[in-house]
């Protein structure tokens, strides 16, 4: 991730912002949910509607 790509960034979610290429969308939603499950946070509901559509990216 470019400095630049992690300043825009910041701390916003998934449903804020989605990484610059969709190539990387699958991992990057797949990294988000694991993170999200190891610590047993919960996932909101515009959260779950863009990482659903992420992972859909994946093959």
């Amino acid at each position: 991730m470019s400095a630049a790509s992690n300043r825009a960034k910041a701390d916003k979610g998934p449903d804020a912002w989605r990484p610059p290429l969709r190539s990387y969308w699958c991992t990057y939603s797949r990294a988000w949910t694991d993170i999200k499950h190891v610590y047993g946070l919960s996932v909101t509901e515009p959260e779950k509607t863009a990482l659903i559509e992420m992972l859909d990216t994946c093959a």
